[in-house]
């Protein structure tokens, strides 16, 4: 059998008492395990600690105990958050529980599927692909942090994990649960929307911490002022200092550090720097991938002096950084610093109070992490204690539980909401409330530190204040009126080709004949946009020309794309990809 991950190969081992549960919690486990034995979809919209994982295992001790055959499926984002939360199932449920993910070799995953196959395992926990487990007398699905966009898988066969979810369990007659702080809206909306003789799926709150724990204060900063106070300092604190952290974190993180508890940094970029460009006004160049349209992201590497590698965050080429300008052989300069440098600048500030790179001082993120287990045992570190100050990407915004941590800092707000996407506020809430999330979630007092040069910006305030429904509904608003999803359904085609103008003609035809198709079935209300270059208009030297197309109902966006692809104009392989209800529209 799969060995259940311990604390010896650098997973978690969670033997905790059971706890008793809190009013909401038993009221909502008795409402949801009403509903076993008959499909229907349920939203559990709980805040960040409010104990959404044990109302999860309360519910399949209750399948567990219906029948001798009875099974369950947990859903989770990423592999990152399968150690936590296996081992939590592990330690309820012992050997009856298997964890199937990519981490695993080809033999684990062999042994796991076939304990599956043979009724040996009732409980599967794993990311998206794990929905496909082969069992039989499935009576409960769970979707853990279902507004997760890593449930959606960006390569043939392209599926969102959650909707599958969905359907297997409408197949088989059982309730799917979807667990989330911050629901998705198009979970939300089917939820709450009141336009309906009857909503979608079943909304169910939990509105308060498990452990009595108040929610974290958020404190927003403006970073402009930050760095007003940065040049006022006297001495090397003072001008001409690049510094990440200003003033206010680094104050907050030597104070959590003397109480001896943990803090946790979000920077989401990786690398020392996010480009390099030249100083020289009349020059202006940046150092740019040669087989995408991409800046090359500074890296120190342990093959090479610290700082002397770029790497293309999309095709994965490195190569030295040169001496001086290509252009005009003037001086490159860094802009916008990652993960790296963020990491760098911490351990020679705090040096003297015991962070030291690697053990007190760890860093998560997908440069670090080589392995699973590299994954495994800096989670597990941290949860022991061992380490003190955690610094990663989104990655620490995922459901993960520390009970130390009582500073998080967000070190850059603005990032994704720079992105050109109509999801970018949504996602820019979902990551400040995940990640404040994980700050107070004990007896300690939780702190939340937001550096930001858009203070002004209105997500800013609904996170800081917590308020995910006035979020939700002021983007709603905004999405109707732009006819957006979710309010509409949506189609992203991109066509591929080395050559510009074919990759361009090729969008064009599709996009004259989805206009075409529109206009003979106006009851379709679709529209189309495009073609136009994409986001990411070039990568591994195949150009990107796309292609979106807005329909009022899902059918009808598919007839649309039905009757291109019966006329031979459309079809996913090597020079078009065809997403429907597409989540990253780079």
């Amino acid at each position: 059998p799969t060995p259940a991950p311990t604390a010896d190969d650098g997973a978690f081992s969670l033997v905790q008492p059971i706890p008793t549960p809190t009013p909401e919690q038993q009221h909502t486990i008795d409402g949801l395990g009403a509903s076993l034995g008959k499909f229907g979809v349920h939203l559990l919209w709980g805040v960040t600690g409010s104990g959404k994982t044990e109302v999860y295992l309360r519910l399949i001790e209750r399948v567990l105990a219906s029948s001798h055959d009875a099974t369950a499926i947990v859903l989770v984002p990423e592999i990152a958050l399968t150690p936590q939360t296996s081992g939590r199932f592990v330690a309820r449920f012992g050997p009856t529980v298997a964890v199937l993910h990519s981490g695993l070799t080809p033999k684990q995953r062999a042994q796991g599927w076939k304990r599956v196959q043979r009724g040996e395992a009732r409980v599967v926990v794993g990311p998206r692909s794990a929905i496909f487990a082969p069992l039989a007398g499935l009576a409960l699905v769970v979707v853990d942090e279902e507004h997760d966009a890593s449930y959606k898988q960006d390569q043939l066969p392209r599926y969102h994990g959650r909707d599958v979810a969905i359907k297997r369990a409408q197949l088989a007659q059982c309730p799917v649960l979807l667990g989330s702080a911050t629901p998705s809206l198009e979970s939300w909306l089917n939820a709450t929307d009141q336009s309906k003789s009857a909503s979608r799926s079943t909304l169910w709150k939990l509105k308060t911490r498990a452990t009595g724990a108040s929610m974290p204060s958020v404190r927003v900063v403006d970073m402009r002022e930050e760095q007003r106070l940065r040049r006022a300092a006297p001495g090397p604190q003072g001008a001409g200092t690049l510094r990440l952290l200003g003033p206010t974190l680094e104050h907050a993180l030597h104070a959590t550090l003397e109480k001896g508890e943990q803090a946790m940094l979000l920077l989401n970029r990786r690398g020392v720097a996010r480009r390099l460009h030249c100083t020289t006004p009349a020059c202006g160049y940046v150092l740019m991938c040669e087989h995408c349209d991409s800046a090359l992201v500074l890296h120190a590497s342990s093959i090479a002096p610290a700082g002397s590698i770029v790497r293309c965050h999309h095709c994965n080429k490195d190569q030295r950084v040169p001496s001086a300008c290509p252009g005009c052989k003037g001086k490159l300069h860094s802009l916008h610093a990652g993960t790296q440098r963020l990491e760098d600048e911490i351990e020679r500030s705090f040096a003297s109070m015991g962070l030291v790179r690697g053990s007190t001082l760890l860093r998560l993120d997908a440069d670090s992490m080589g392995s699973m287990r590299d994954y495994f045992r800096t989670l597990s570190s941290f949860a022991r204690g061992e380490a003190r100050v955690l610094i990663g990407t989104q990655m620490l915004a995922k459901g993960l539980d520390f009970p130390l941590v009582s500073l998080v800092g967000v070190l850059d707000a603005d990032t994704s909401l720079a992105m050109p996407d109509f999801r970018s506020c949504e996602r820019t809430f979902q990551l400040l409330s995940q990640v404040s999330g994980r700050a107070g979630r004990a007896a300690r007092a939780g702190l939340v530190i937001i550096q930001t040069h858009t203070p002004q910006m209105p997500v800013i305030g609904f996170a800081q204040r917590h308020d995910f429904a006035a979020f939700a509904d002021s983007e709603l608003r905004t999405r109707w009126e732009a006819q957006l999803p979710p309010f509409t359904r949506f189609a992203h085609i991109v066509c591929r080709d080395e050559d510009v103008e074919a990759a361009t003609a090729a969008a064009d035809t599709i996009a004259s004949a989805l206009r075409h198709e529109a206009e003979a079935n106006p009851a379709c209300q679709a529209r189309v946009v495009g073609p136009a270059p994409c986001l990411l208009a070039r990568v591994h030297d195949q150009f990107r020309v796309g292609v979106e197309v807005y329909a009022a109902q899902a059918s009808a966006l598919q007839g649309l794309l039905q009757g291109l692809r019966a006329r031979g104009l459309l079809k996913s392989d090597a020079k078009t990809a065809v997403d429907v209800d597409a989540v990253d529209v780079a």
